[in-house]
């Protein structure tokens, strides 16, 4: 049985991509091996841009989990488990995560909680 995977649209795509070059112009990248705490300040960033300018309502969280890692290998800074991103993202901004199923297949996607 092939897993489905269900992936950003272009747009969405687009939007992340800005954000990597945008995070570069600013010169985000340590100009040394890091600092954990240095490293997950900088994560912090990332995740911020993230939220304010990619809407990751109703997208799987290994989805968004992976988009965030991949900007921060590109940029050489440390990030934090998937586990960890979730918390994070469900502690810091008005959002839960949610069980889906679809096609007897099983995944989990950011709501925005009604607090």
């Amino acid at each position: 049985m092939m897993k489905q995977m269900i992936l950003f649209d272009e747009n969405s795509e687009n939007q992340f991509k800005k954000i990597c070059v945008e995070l570069e112009k600013k010169d985000l990248r340590p100009h040394y091996k890091p600092k954990h705490k240095l490293s997950t300040e900088k994560s912090k960033l990332v995740i911020q841009k993230m939220i304010n300018e990619v809407d990751i309502t109703y997208k799987p969280t290994n989805e968004v989990y992976k988009m965030y890692k991949d900007v921060c290998e590109k940029m050489k800074i440390g990030f934090m488990t998937q586990i960890g991103f979730s918390k994070y993202i469900t502690n810091h901004y008005d959002f839960m995560i949610v069980d889906k199923k679809s096609k007897g297949i099983k995944f989990r996607i950011f709501v925005k909680s009604s607090k």
